[in-house]
């Protein structure tokens, strides 16, 4: 690989560890990615959800594409609580999917997959490095696990909690992602929702986020 090459590969690997790993992409102080936290419903009215009711789970299975790698899934609130909508991040990339709470348009659940260059292995997420470098106090990580080893895949788990600019004012966001990196594609899932809320959704969203399966 020439070097043009190699820092090309070195700068997708970190596009892909970072801005994927969370709805917010890092530029300067605040979020890149940003659309994200504002897209509307794919249809003109979203029927509310049952309030204050725990989230009915259930499997979205992702089938091999072009887009989507060899397939993947994971458990994600059924159509009775989230609404899938679009955003111009998810018309800019194809395979991914975003959801949304009905009630509440700051708590969503996005997934994503990326073709990568990891035929030796060495891939790992950078996202605590770029957003300790972008953040710095206002990054705070809570939780991490892996690399663990699965069939074809490696898998990583990140919690923490970013302070942002949304809706004009600083607010407190919270994040759970995974990553399983195979040796050709790299599949995200990543939840949020304001820190305030996270003690009545965050449970739920985190056994989304770490039901993650890659079909590799």
């Amino acid at each position: 690989m020439s070097m043009p090459d190699a820092a090309s590969d070195m700068n997708r690997r970190d596009v892909v560890a970072a801005a994927l790993a969370a709805a917010v992409a890092v530029v300067g102080s605040s979020p890149a990615n940003a659309d994200m936290l504002k897209a509307a419903c794919t249809y003109a009215d979203c029927p509310g959800a049952p309030k204050g009711a725990a989230y009915e789970l259930e499997l979205l299975e992702v089938k091999p594409s072009k887009f989507t790698g060899k397939g993947y899934s994971y458990s994600r609130p059924n159509d009775t609580y989230f609404k899938r909508v679009t955003s111009p991040s998810s018309l800019r990339n194809p395979g991914s999917i975003l959801f949304r709470d009905k009630n509440d348009a700051d708590i969503a659940i996005f997934s994503d997959v990326q073709e990568i260059n990891n035929k030796d292995g060495s891939f790992s997420p950078t996202l605590v490095d770029s957003y300790t470098k972008n953040f710095g106090e206002k990054f705070k990580l809570i939780a991490q696990t892996g690399p663990a080893k699965q069939a074809g895949y490696d898998l990583w788990t990140y919690e923490y909690v970013v302070e942002t600019e949304l809706g004009g004012k600083y607010q407190k966001l919270h994040f759970i992602s995974a990553f399983a990196a195979s040796q050709t594609n790299i599949y995200v899932v990543n939840a949020q929702a304001k820190e305030e809320s996270w003690a009545a959704v965050g449970p739920a969203l985190t056994t989304c986020v770490k039901s993650l399966k890659a079909q590799e």
